[in-house]
């Protein structure tokens, strides 16, 4: 979805507000099982354009311990700043303003046009957990068989300590011998 932002680039104070329902495939890069709803309110402030709102949805993730697919709500929050910048006009006549991304800022706008779906994309994708977990008390996987510890302990032998410490360990035990 692209808005244009021209009428309230050019008003300072104006405000407005935008209800957000995108289908969830519209988003790539993340498994989004429900669609996108919120509000986002656009300000202008003289020198920026401000995107404020909430975002809620529902992602499909891999837990990091034990692999398996979970479904996750997801709720994120927008805060954008865009600079505004005029543009000389003629005598008698109002200055036209543009919306100036900085350089390696926003990828998501063009001109006055603002990609919607490219600022959810990146609002999601930053609202993610880096370490995704179905459940806290999650066992993960066995390091030696690969078997799923929230199903059952397997029959692999779990080495005692830290493996760094191994040589400590072999040297105390030396010690406690002599």
């Amino acid at each position: 979805m692209r808005l244009d932002l021209t009428e309230i680039a050019q008003h300072v104070g104006k405000q407005i507000s935008y209800r957000v329902d995108e289908p969830a495939s519209s988003i790539e890069d993340v498994r989004v099982l429900a669609p996108i709803q919120g509000n986002l309110r656009f300000t202008n402030t003289g020198d920026l354009l401000l995107v404020r709102g909430l975002l809620h949805t529902s992602v499909e993730l891999e837990c990091s311990r034990c692999l398996r697919l979970f479904e996750m709500p997801l709720l994120c929050e927008v805060e954008e700043q865009v600079e505004l910048r005029a543009i000389a006009a003629r005598p008698f006549e109002h200055p036209q303003v543009t919306i100036v991304p900085e350089e390696g800022d926003t990828l998501f706008l063009e001109g006055n046009i603002l990609d919607l779906t490219e600022l959810i994309r990146q609002m999601l994708l930053v609202s993610l957990p880096i370490k995704p977990l179905h459940d806290e008390e999650c066992k993960g996987l066995c390091p030696t068989c690969g078997a799923d510890l929230n199903e059952g302990e397997c029959s692999c032998e779990r080495p005692t300590g830290h493996p760094a410490f191994a040589a400590l360990a072999q040297l105390l035990a030396q010690m406690e011998e002599a």
